[in-house]
């Protein structure tokens, strides 16, 4: 990317992120998932990147789509984008721990979560484990859904909470 002038780290990360997203994005989207960049430095970095034919104006309002012959180059050196940045990677970091520490974890993602978040768990989770992907009902409650999918011969009468779920046998053996 130094042969198109682009040195500067913040726009270069921001490239980075846009690529990690599929190669579309609005500066909105980006906004608190770059991690120490704040709104006016991601716009002047979409500002820069027009000007330098670097991006073109993308198929919904507002957004992005970043020139193919840079996405190509930015994907090459791109290893897990965004879950490389600092808040985004503690996460995935505080997941694994759980994870070998022998809990159940359930993680409820927006569908438009990047696919380097599931590919980045997988991958430092080599070893065998139960990943299973379930569709959530959109506003379905949560502790609801675990209860009836994991827990179906819950005691009907009994509340049912985070820490009800949680000391159900069941739950805590799978």
């Amino acid at each position: 990317m130094e042969a198109f002038g682009l040195k500067q780290e913040a726009p270069l990360k921001v490239l980075k992120s846009v690529v990690d997203l599929g190669g579309s994005a609005s500066p909105e989207v980006l906004t608190g998932l770059i991690e120490g960049m704040s709104k006016p430095v991601i716009e002047a970095a979409f500002y820069w990147a027009d000007r330098l034919n670097l991006i073109q104006p993308g198929q919904q309002s507002g957004e992005w789509t970043v020139d193919p012959v840079v996405h190509e180059l930015l994907k090459d050196r791109t290893h897990n984008g965004l879950v490389d940045n600092p808040g985004p990677r503690s996460f995935l970091e505080a997941i694994i721990d759980d994870i070998r520490e022998g809990k159940s974890v359930f993680l409820i993602l927006p569908e438009n979560t990047p696919g380097r978040v599931s590919h980045s768990l997988k991958e430092a989770l080599r070893e065998d484990f139960n990943w299973e992907s379930v569709n959530v009902i959109p506003g379905a409650n949560p502790v609801e859904f675990l209860y009836t999918t994991i827990v179906p011969g819950a005691e009907p009468r009994r509340l049912r909470s985070e820490s009800g779920l949680a000391s159900e046998r069941t739950f805590s053996v799978n």
